[in-house]
């Protein structure tokens, strides 16, 4: 049995990640506001999409001089 047929379709997961990804990054690098992102993914039948993130001052915790670290309480 192959690894996709015991996982299945990914590509929501996938797009997911991908936005994750983008805001981990832009909350290390106060350099990234203000700036764009392009996040895609296609599935196995050919449906394709896209999403076109603008980084916010703010829109992630986290940043800003008076930002506080994340801490489980």
């Amino acid at each position: 049995m192959s690894c996709a047929d015991l996982v299945g379709d990914t590509s929501a997961a996938a797009a997911t990640l991908q936005i994750a990804a983008v805001l981990a990054t832009a909350r290390r690098t106060p350099a990234a506001v203000g700036r764009t992102a392009l996040v895609t993914s296609a599935d196995r039948d050919g449906t394709v999409g896209c999403a076109l993130l603008r980084l916010l001052p703010g829109a992630v915790r986290g940043w800003g001089a008076a930002a506080q670290p994340l801490v489980a309480r």
